[in-house]
């Protein structure tokens, strides 16, 4: 078996068991542990999976993944209330992160024209302000492409990350949890928000209310994390509550 086919089945693996070790990978395949972390690393490296110590586990559950374009015909009349009110929240000459997200790419939107320093890992969102008479500046992190949304993530972003710092990040998500707060859809991409959210002096979460009715697989953003939350309608009254608890600023964009 090839390295190629080696990664197949270890992918095929993760799908059904969720995580597996490097000692039982390098048995089932017959090769050494070395070979097994070479594989693992350049699997991570696609978003396929996130190395633990000893092992790997999955990155996202794939049949719960929902493509960009399809997000971004979700709810568009909401995201665009939301966008105008984060906008609101930017001031002239600021250094603002957006992350990979229907919502973010529509804050993009509102800030053309406008000269502020946006720094993304959104391919969408840099391409969004790249004419040439846009007067913001645009920094793009490198970093591995996650396909489904089109987001530049994993180490490299985050070396990239670790020497900046930005007024304020505006972040987007799949899902809400009560417990474990706002989720995303794919792990690696949870640790490049979480990166995101350490260089920011403010935090703010966009999301619309559709976000309540479900969750994803990756957490990323409790609740004590973040600063303000702007959304298009009330969120439910435990979500409210909790927010309010951990004196989180709840905006309801008009």
């Amino acid at each position: 078996m090839d390295c190629a086919e080696r990664q197949k089945e270890i992918e095929r693996l993760l799908a059904e068991e969720r995580k597996a070790s490097v000692d039982l990978l390098a048995r089932r395949f017959k090769v050494s542990e070395v070979t097994i972390r070479k594989d693992l690393a350049q699997l991570e490296t696609k978003g396929v999976l996130l190395r633990t110590h000893g092992g790997a586990v999955l990155a996202e559950r794939p049949e719960l993944v929902i493509p960009h374009l399809t997000r971004a015909g979700e709810n568009p009349a909401s995201k665009e209330k939301i966008a105008r009110e984060a906008a609101k929240r930017i001031k002239d000459g600021e250094h603002v992160l957006l992350d990979a997200g229907s919502t973010t790419l529509a804050l993009a939107r509102a800030l053309r024209g406008r000269e502020v320093t946006v720094v993304t890992n959104s391919v969408p969102i840099a391409m969004e302000l790249a004419g040439e008479h846009e007067k913001a500046n645009v920094i793009v992190l490198g970093g591995s492409l996650r396909r489904s949304s089109l987001a530049l993530m994993g180490p490299l972003a985050h070396a990239q990350l670790g020497t900046i710092h930005c007024d304020r990040a505006f972040l987007g998500a799949s899902g809400f949890d009560n417990r474990t707060g706002f989720c995303c859809q794919n792990l690696i991409e949870a640790e490049t928000k979480r990166a995101m959210m350490a260089t920011a002096r403010e935090v703010v979460l966009l999301a619309d209310r559709a976000k309540f009715d479900r969750t994803a697989f990756a957490p990323f953003c409790p609740l004590r994390d973040m600063d303000a939350f702007i959304t298009d309608a009330a969120p439910p009254r435990q979500a409210a509550d909790a927010m309010r608890k951990a004196s989180v600023e709840i905006v309801i964009a008009g």
